[in-house]
């Protein structure tokens, strides 16, 4: 027994050594490193693409809220809460969206001290031809800079500005990688160009020159990236503020009665992707009024399928319209079997009499035909009951209530009524005359 102790003790013993070694080998030989994933954007921030300003702005105690719809420019009210003068509204996609009474109420709203900030950059700026009412409005030009090769050229923006950017730093990597391979060969992990350049490079365009803003009361201008943008000039009143560099102007702050509108070649400097670029976040409190609400408002409003067919080919729909009533007029007349008349070679008694009652029915005397059945009725209940026709009406509905098990409404129908004027009516009657004659 004590032998078989021992035993287990020296195999514990063992086993602690090898468990000890090892963890000491791990300790020497495995390093430790801790590696951040970028999962991406949250479900969030895919839904709202100025979450994140959305947040700055309640860290700074201003209350935001980001609407898909120009639909609150109708009454400026949004479920039941009205746009207050010391609001700022941020419009997105708002080209040529915003005339007749949408323009009118917005205008009339700034006038009253309100802010909105819209913008020359839009993806569908060049559809339908014609120009903006509101940046009519202000006299403000938006330049076709596409249609220019100069200024094409000048633009860093350019798929050939580009090429220059990345042209000597590809031209630097090729030297790297022919160093490399000359004094390390056996070393391939090294190390490029573009995995030393910071995350936001390419995604806040620093490898170009910001703008810079000196308008606001700073000591130093503010810097914002205007490449993405689309420069505009004005050509009346000159803005009280503004801001641009050779391709035209990129802020410029107009003053309507009390309030403040805003022109900005790129309002989208302040969505999820480039809020944190530059000076974009502060540039945009800057902006707004601190003691109202910003809204955001998106332009996704589009026209039905129905109108765009209309206006698109109104001939051809008139067209389809037609022939759809056309064929379910033509279809209609064959809904059903087909009626058909069975033709006898000899006409039974029946037919006599029901060919009689009609002609009574369409000369209007059937009357005459129950008045006959109710005096036979009233002689056979005389026989029976020899006081039955000094009775009051309510007597003789009673005795013949007990008697045929019939209710009081069709015994007065076949006995007093002389509006039987329907056929329904008629068989009834004649079906209730009947029957009180089965029952004496």
């Amino acid at each position: 027994m004590a032998r078989r102790l021992s035993t287990n003790k020296l195999l514990l013993l063992a086993i602690a050594a090898v468990i000890i070694g090892l963890l000491y080998w791990a300790s020497r030989y495995i390093t430790w490193k801790e590696e951040e994933i970028d999962l991406g954007y949250s479900r969030e921030a895919l839904k709202d693409d100025f979450l994140a300003v959305k947040q700055f702005l309640a860290h700074q105690g201003v209350d935001s809220q980001s609407l898909r719809s120009f639909g609150m420019l109708d009454n400026m009210a949004w479920q039941g809460e009205h746009v207050g003068p010391q609001d700022t509204l941020v419009l997105l996609n708002a080209h040529k969206m915003l005339r007749g009474q949408r323009l009118d109420n917005l205008l009339a709203w700034v006038e009253q001290g309100g802010t909105v900030i819209t913008t020359t950059y839009n993806p569908f700026i060049g559809a339908g031809g014609g120009t903006d009412p509101l940046l009519d409005h202000f006299s403000i030009l938006v330049g076709d800079y596409e249609d220019t090769d100069t200024e094409e050229d000048n633009d860093p923006t350019s798929d050939d500005a580009d090429e220059e950017i990345t042209e000597p730093d590809d031209q630097a990597e090729d030297v790297l990688d022919d160093e490399d391979s000359t004094t390390d060969p056996d070393n391939d992990d090294e190390e490029s160009d573009e995995e030393k350049l910071p995350d936001n490079h390419f995604r806040c365009s620093l490898y170009l020159e910001p703008q810079a803003v000196d308008f606001f009361d700073e000591s130093e201008p503010l810097l914002i990236d205007y490449s993405g943008g689309v420069a505009f000039d004005y050509y009346g009143d000159e803005p009280e503020g503004w801001s641009g560099d050779d391709r035209g102007l990129h802020l410029a702050q107009f003053e309507w009665g009390q309030g403040l509108v805003i022109i900005n070649s790129d309002n989208e400097i302040w969505t999820n992707q480039r809020v944190d670029c530059h000076d974009h976040a502060y540039a945009l409190w800057k902006l707004i009024d601190h003691d109202g609400k910003v809204w955001f408002l998106i332009n996704q409003e589009a026209p039905s399928l129905w109108s765009l067919l209309w206006q698109s080919v109104p001939y051809g729909m008139l067209a389809a319209l037609l022939a759809l009533g056309l064929w379910l007029w033509a279809k209609a007349i064959r809904f059903g079997p087909i009626l058909t008349r069975k033709t006898e070679g000899r006409r039974s008694l029946a037919e006599h009499i029901y060919a009689s009652a009609m002609l009574l029915w369409r000369r209007q005397q059937h009357p005459y035909l129950v008045e006959r059945l109710r005096e036979e009725v009233r002689q056979l209940l005389h026989q029976h009951y020899p006081q039955f026709n000094q009775w009051s009406e309510q007597e003789q509905i009673s005795h013949l209530q007990q008697l045929t098990s019939l209710n009081a409404t069709e015994l007065h129908r076949a006995l007093f009524s002389n509006t039987l004027q329907h056929p329904q009516d008629f068989t009834l009657a004649v079906a209730c005359l009947q029957t009180i004659r089965k029952s004496i």
